[in-house]
């Protein structure tokens, strides 16, 4: 079975809550959406939802996030947490 497609839309939107000035601690909550298709760019489509909790500390910025797929298919790989460490884009 062939999975993608010659033409891509994506984004996200965010909302952000600073919680601590002194720490540099933000809460957030998030959506994000993407399209994929051959002739048709509607073809797959997949969206989620999710909140997380940043931290800028002294080694760069940690990041706790709970995604929530919202249309997800059989075979999807998915996660239901998620932790990073480094840099914020």
């Amino acid at each position: 079975m062939r999975i993608g497609g010659n033409q891509t839309l994506y984004g996200s939107v965010e909302l952000s809550y600073g919680l601590f000035e002194t720490v540099q601690m933000r809460v957030s909550a998030f959506y994000d959406y993407g399209m994929l298709g051959e002739d048709k760019i509607t073809q797959i489509q997949r969206s989620s939802v999710g909140v997380a909790l940043e931290w800028i500390s002294p080694i760069g910025a940690i990041t706790f996030i709970i995604p929530k797929a919202l249309d997800a298919k059989r075979g999807d790989d998915t996660s239901s947490f998620e932790f990073t460490m480094g840099q914020r884009f």
